[in-house]
């Protein structure tokens, strides 16, 4: 049997599974280095035209580290937010902390495309009220008392230095 009929009739078996290519190809690297330079490149033509360049891609670095967008970041400041324990104080009232994520995420959410960066998003989305232009405050319940502008920027500073592996448990 030739090496291209048996690449289809493993592929043939494997008809589901994304790597149906993949294992046959690792498998008989030796058979392909004896057939020569031809036909070692029509293989890999056939190989990269079943498979896709985007899949081959993917498989090819899967240890890279994948850099958080800024949707993601704005998206993570939240979270932290909803999970600080603070109260947070907004033109002199106070808000727990889930209320003012959720305050955020609206004001986020109303402003639509216009927000591109997380440093964006602090500078006009969390830091004071548009109606006032007070800042918000977040106070935590062993006294201290941050402007938003500083705590948010804080927690930015500490995402951004984070790990791929850290940024996901940031994530839960």
């Amino acid at each position: 049997m030739n090496m291209l009929n048996h690449l289809n009739a493993q592929k043939t078996e494997a008809v589901n599974s994304p790597f149906a290519l993949s294992l046959p190809v690792i498998s008989g690297i030796r058979r392909l280095r004896s057939l020569g330079l031809a036909t070692l490149a029509i293989c890999a033509f056939v190989l990269y035209a079943s498979a896709g360049a985007g899949e081959i891609k993917a498989a090819a670095a899967p240890d890279e580290e994948k850099e958080l967008t800024e949707a993601e970041k704005i998206e993570l400041l939240i979270t932290r937010v909803a999970n600080s324990g603070g109260v947070f104080v907004r033109n002199g009232s106070e808000h727990s902390a889930s209320a003012a994520a959720a305050h955020m995420r609206m004001k986020y959410s109303r402003a639509g495309g216009l927000i591109k960066t997380a440093r964006n998003f602090i500078q006009h989305i969390a830091t004071k009220s548009s109606i006032t232009g007070r800042p918000y405050l977040i106070r935590f319940p062993d006294g201290r008392e941050y402007k938003s502008a500083e705590w948010l920027q804080a927690r930015l500073a500490e995402i951004e230095s984070a790990t791929a592996e850290e940024c996901c448990s940031l994530k839960r």
